[in-house]
């Protein structure tokens, strides 16, 4: 596995996510590579004073930690806004991860300018997992919120590869088209038969790519799909089944494709009800070049 990057801001909510990382590390047989960012606006001396007080604290404080769990980890700092230099670093050591801490919650200022977190997952072309809690041990309850896209079927493959045990959810959530006058009970329940076997064959499919990505490993989904608001079936669903870990997507063209754009991605960054790992869809564009060169221009098309 490549490194996993950990952006740090020195703040209490990122040990959560270098411990989670050491963690995947363990588990996945990786690196950890640990970044502080800057603002490049600092007078050269006062950086350079901070660079070092950090290097220090990080040192002292952290790395003992990945000693004792044998876990290599690297540690550099950069100057500049905090989103490029994470995206830019993770391209640079071609990370497999990119771990961040809960967001503050700055509701005005995000507003305007959307959450780092947020503004990380979009531009990357790597999972972004944002960790909320610290581990207790690996995922073992993860739930993936899916819908037929490239990004969704990637959430998948992270899904599929992060729980442990073999087992995961899948929910999908899809709302009746409103033509003129409510729709009948009958209506509902065809649409709904028709997500869900829809969703059956996505990840059949999906799961047929991951086993001969990972080899001859038995994958067991609980399957849930419903009618209604996105926000409000993922929450539903966390509620009942409590998971470690809830991954999604964010492009798409139906069900939860067409909510999960900014409001619905932000939201449950900013206000996550566990650990969130997100694949975005230049994650997706980049894996259908990958296996297609000309994958990227039907999809757009």
């Amino acid at each position: 596995m490549k490194p996993i990057l950990v952006a740090t801001d020195l703040s209490p909510r990122v040990e959560a996510a270098f411990d989670r990382a050491l963690q995947l590390a363990s588990q996945h047989v990786a690196t950890v590579h640990l970044l502080f960012v800057m603002d490049d606006a600092l007078p050269g001396n006062v950086a350079e004073r901070l660079a070092r007080e950090a290097e220090d604290m990080i040192r002292r404080k952290w790395f003992p930690r990945a000693r004792d769990a044998g876990i290599e980890v690297t540690l550099v700092t950069r100057t500049g806004r905090a989103f490029e230099a994470i995206l830019a670093e993770a391209d640079a050591i071609e990370a497999e991860l990119i771990l961040l801490g809960t967001h503050r919650q700055e509701e005005l200022r995000d507003l305007f300018t959307g959450s780092t977190a947020w503004r990380v997952l979009r531009g990357a072309r790597r999972p972004v997992v944002q960790v909320k809690y610290p581990p207790t041990g690996p995922y073992r309850r993860v739930l993936a919120a899916v819908d037929f896209t490239p990004a969704s079927r990637e959430a998948l493959l992270l899904a599929c590869s992060l729980a442990t045990d073999g087992k995961l959810s899948a929910v999908h959530a899809f709302t009746v088209p409103f033509i003129a006058f409510p729709p009948s009970h009958k209506a509902r329940r065809k649409a709904s038969d028709q997500a869900r076997a829809d969703m059956e064959s996505n990840i059949a499919e999906t799961l047929r790519t991951f086993t001969a990505r990972d080899g001859d490993r038995p994958i067991v989904i609980h399957k849930e799909v419903h009618d209604g608001d996105v926000l409000a079936v993922v929450g539903r669903t966390c509620d009942l089944l409590r998971p470690d870990l809830l991954v999604i997507g964010t492009r798409g063209r139906v069900g939860l494709g067409e909510a999960f754009h900014k409001s619905i991605a932000e939201a449950l960054l900013r206000r996550p009800p566990c650990d969130i790992a997100a694949v975005s869809a230049a994650k997706a564009d980049a894996e259908n070049v990958r296996r297609d060169p000309a994958a990227l221009g039907r999809e757009r098309g």
